[in-house]
């Protein structure tokens, strides 16, 4: 297949919006073979730089992988659509998939590595076009703070999908080896991160409203806080001495 006649292929797929399923399976799975998905992305990106004409028949492609465990393929995809949020999830997957020693864990670090810079790249396009060089190489060893820093970074709309894809490299907390190292997490870690994270977020503020006026408003009464802000992430991530447990205060 040639470069003019893959670019034919894409633009019968736009004309004629090609289902989905088969676009993965006619052309990109055949790019893939022929070791021509450099060419077909920057075809995609020629039609369309943004690539949301192509939305639909990537999150398609990714899909695919996602069920296959196709990680290198959707890794490949997520690095070139600067998807960083995920691949920083894959970037996690990679390092918890078949570890079953120490060697091997350590082996894998540089997985945590590669997840630092990506979540680093979206905190600087978050920034807004302030000047960051805040990393998060420090917690490469702490891999549970690292999944704590993807959940912060996610919208809540997609906390499901990243479990749903971190779930079948985690440990259920009654099927535990003696020998599984320090490194890989366990369901009831995850489990308890998110309960902790979602009490904090149903959380309501109260301030006491003294009478004004009224003889019927005690000074003990208390009210709501109307309070609306959106919670954005702290600029830089906390040091290790700042670090306190989850106590449930």
């Amino acid at each position: 297949m040639t470069g003019e006649q893959l670019r034919q292929a894409l633009d019968y797929v736009l004309e004629k919006q090609v289902a989905p399923d088969m676009f993965v399976e006619h052309v990109f799975f055949r790019c893939l073979k022929l070791g021509m998905t450099d060419i077909l992305y920057s075809l995609m990106e020629q039609s369309d730089p943004s690539l949301l004409l192509w939305k639909v028949y990537l999150r398609a492609v990714c899909s695919h992988c996602e069920r296959n465990c196709l990680l290198n393929v959707l890794y490949a995809i997520q690095l070139r659509t600067r998807d960083h949020v995920r691949g920083a999830i894959t970037c996690v997957m990679f390092y918890l998939e078949d570890v079953h020693s120490y060697v091997q864990l350590s082996e894998k670090k540089y997985h945590l590595t590669n997840a630092g810079g990506h979540l680093n790249d979206y905190r600087a396009e978050k920034m807004s076009g302030f000047h960051t060089e805040k990393l998060y190489r420090h917690l490469i060893s702490h891999p549970y703070l690292l999944i704590e820093q993807l959940i912060l970074l996610t919208r809540l709309s997609l906390l499901e999908k990243i479990l749903v894809h971190i779930k079948p490299y985690l440990i259920p907390a009654d099927t535990v080896p003696d020998n599984i190292p320090a490194g890989r997490l366990l369901q009831s870690e995850i489990d308890a991160l998110l309960r902790t994270y979602a009490t904090k977020a149903l959380d309501f503020r109260i301030c006491d409203v003294t009478g004004s006026g009224s003889s019927s408003m005690s000074s003990s009464r208390t009210v709501l806080r109307n309070d609306k802000y959106s919670f954005s992430p702290p600029r830089t991530p906390p040091s290790k001495d700042q670090w306190i447990p989850n106590d449930g205060t």
